[in-house]
């Protein structure tokens, strides 16, 4: 779990109390540093440097397999809206891969027994330098439509701290663990989380 960070700001709850226990968001791994988008360097996207270490919110609380829950996991998402160091809103056009998250479940990495649900954002990237900060949403979304699932209503906010987007020569900074053990154990599960060799 990332340091200098107050539960206040680690957690976030339901806006319905009947939901709170499933719907709690806790951010169990926070971005330290990212590499601002280089389309000469990289053209069409091959080989961008993400946003390390891979930022994962947690959903709810570890469980038993078998527990029900209020919600269907398929009908919810997850989202990640990024602001500058002035706390103006980035535009769409200037990152990538902060949109609607699924759910990813693996064994619990306190208790292998128990089962703990994962929005993982291992690929954000961001078009400028600078220092940004962001919202998580937590969606409901309607998984019984044919084509795209449609949003029902958001369910619980929670803030992301600050971390620093910077020049592909000065990435990463100093201090930056990019294959924690959190990371690890979501590979070792199946995600497949990408950690930029360096």
């Amino acid at each position: 779990m990332s340091a200098g960070l107050g539960d206040e700001d680690r957690v976030g709850s339901s806006r319905s109390p009947d939901l709170q226990r499933q719907q709690k968001l806790t951010l169990i791994q926070a971005p330290t540093c990212g590499c601002r988008i280089d389309e000469i360097r990289h053209p069409r996207q091959s080989g961008q440097l993400p946003v390390v270490p891979a930022i994962v919110v947690q959903l709810g609380q570890a469980h038993p397999p078998e527990a029900s829950l209020p919600i269907p996991l398929t009908r919810l998402r997850c989202t990640l809206t990024l602001m500058n160091h002035k706390g103006e809103f980035v535009p769409q056009e200037k990152v990538l891969h902060t949109e609607y998250e699924p759910v990813f479940s693996a064994p619990s990495i306190e208790d292998p027994n128990l089962l703990s649900e994962f929005f993982i954002f291992d690929d954000v990237m961001i078009r400028d330098c600078g220092r940004y900060t962001g919202k998580f949403t937590l969606f409901e979304m309607n998984d019984d439509v044919i084509g795209q699932p449609v949003l029902v209503r958001s369910l619980v906010d929670l803030m992301c701290p600050e971390f620093t987007v910077v020049e592909y020569a000065d990435f990463p900074i100093e201090g930056t663990i990019i294959a924690t053990p959190l990371t690890i154990h979501l590979n070792q599960h199946g995600r497949g989380i990408h950690c930029p060799p360096f």
